[in-house]
């Protein structure tokens, strides 16, 4: 794919630096669970019957219950890196299609005739600068608001 391995690399970099973090939050929440578990048993085992472990018991539930909003604040942290995750895969399959798209036009020997037909090349060198890096493909993406359909359809004719 020519230029376009850069913006593919840095997409497929950073889905899999989400997935890393959702699948070490997820360990944390359902490690979370053993330790309240233990917090709960050795709350029960006291049977101080005094204002002392009265008090001890209720911080104890309200340790848990403060646990318990944190263990579901980082699955839902997960739930979010997990998503951020597949929307950087798309993303760089989004990218690889383009670098295709360009590189169909390019080694066909169609890349000066559609720069002149669609204004000064500026649709297929965009496409070209767009594999420079990930912010540059995204960035691309939101000027064109994806990816253009007369780029694609040029593209796909190219290869017949």
């Amino acid at each position: 794919m020519i230029g376009f391995s850069p913006a593919v690399q840095q997409l497929q970099e950073s889905a899999l630096a989400y997935e890393r973090a959702a699948s070490a939050l997820e360990f944390v929440a359902v490690r979370s669970e053993d330790c309240i578990a233990a917090i709960f048993a050795s709350a029960q085992s006291v049977r101080w019957e005094s204002p002392a472990g009265q008090a001890f018991i209720a911080l104890t539930y309200h340790h848990v219950t403060s646990a318990r909003e944190r263990q579901e604040s980082v699955a839902a942290l997960a739930a979010r890196a997990r998503m951020i995750s597949g929307d950087l895969q798309e993303y760089a399959h989004l990218a690889r299609v383009l670098a295709g798209a360009v590189e169909s036009l390019t080694g066909a020997g169609i890349g000066t005739g559609i720069e002149a037909e669609l204004g000064a090349g500026a649709l297929l060198a965009g496409a070209r600068r767009a594999g420079d890096s990930a912010a540059d493909f995204l960035g691309f993406l939101e000027r064109h608001g994806g990816l253009p359909r007369m780029l694609l359809a040029e593209a796909s004719g190219s290869g017949s």
